[in-house]
């Protein structure tokens, strides 16, 4: 489910429930920002190879990866109660 917020301000505000979200949402504020993948890895001291994975097989990175990509893209992750009425994500969905 994404649903889109913005409390903050930066026009960037999403609610993410899945691995494959978060790697959209990660390539799309990288080419908001007019990032390559070879850039925005020289940012965060890792190989394009690894952005790349990070855009389209998220399942298999690292969280210390993923923050690495989220500082380096000016972005932060925050955490919330799911609403009562959406119920559960099913981990076998991812």
């Amino acid at each position: 489910m994404i649903n889109n917020r913005d409390n903050s301000g930066t026009g960037l505000s999403t609610v993410i429930t899945l691995p494959d979200q978060l790697a959209a949402v990660l390539k799309a504020a990288r080419l908001a920002s007019g990032l390559s993948q070879d850039a925005l890895a020289a940012r965060i001291g890792t190989t394009q190879r690894v952005i790349s994975q990070l855009e389209n097989e998220p399942e298999g990175r690292t969280l210390a990866t993923l923050f690495r990509a989220l500082s380096g893209l000016g972005l932060e992750l925050r955490v919330a109660a799911r609403p009562s009425d959406v119920g559960p994500a099913d981990p076998d969905t991812w």
